[in-house]
């Protein structure tokens, strides 16, 4: 917003006059900004990591992607947030208003330890992903994050022997705790 005084001078005689006014200005804002996430003392876009443990109920919520910002005002500064790459298997859903990532498809460390996503912050919340979804980030464009989610390993997988039968002699004379086999 801008005030200017439009001053308004006639050439009379002996005397001119003078009248002045002011006039409000208001500059509406286009949205001619992109949203960009935050970066590094490098200028990098900081890599997000959440976690997850393996097989976590379906909408189970990971977590929510750093928050992008958009210099624009009002409407035009409105982020939406959107999967553009790494979800093949479709394992992630993510809030495209809220920026909240939730488990879709049941998660196994000993399958995939590690998801990484690209995401892209939008001022469009009709945003297409692309069909050629993205499998590197181009370090030059801020609306892009990686995100890294680490699978928690649980404790469903049991034990195992090696072999189906082992065997093992002791001698007469052996001495109490003395090793006879190692199994694996």
């Amino acid at each position: 917003e801008y005030t200017l005084i439009v001053v308004a001078r006639d050439q009379g005689l002996p005397e001119p006059f003078e009248s002045t006014r002011p006039f409000r200005v208001e500059v509406e804002d286009v949205n001619d900004n992109k949203p960009e996430f935050p970066r590094d003392v490098s200028g990098l876009v900081y890599m997000q990591t959440l976690s997850v443990p393996e097989h976590a109920e379906v909408g189970t919520e990971v977590g929510r992607v750093t928050e992008a910002i958009d210099k624009d005002e009002g409407d035009n500064a409105i982020v939406f947030y959107f999967i553009t790459g790494g979800n093949e298997g479709k394992f992630f859903l993510l809030d495209k208003v809220t920026g909240i990532l939730s488990v879709h498809r049941d998660l196994d460390r000993e399958t995939k330890p590690v998801h990484t996503l690209l995401i892209k912050a939008s001022s469009d919340g009709d945003y297409q992903v692309p069909r050629q979804r993205r499998r590197v980030i181009d370090v030059s464009d801020s609306s892009l994050q990686q995100l890294v989610i680490e699978v928690e390993d649980i404790n469903d997988q049991p034990p195992r022997f090696t072999h189906k039968q082992y065997t093992a002699g002791v001698t007469v004379d052996a001495k109490y705790g003395s090793e006879l086999i190692q199994i694996e």
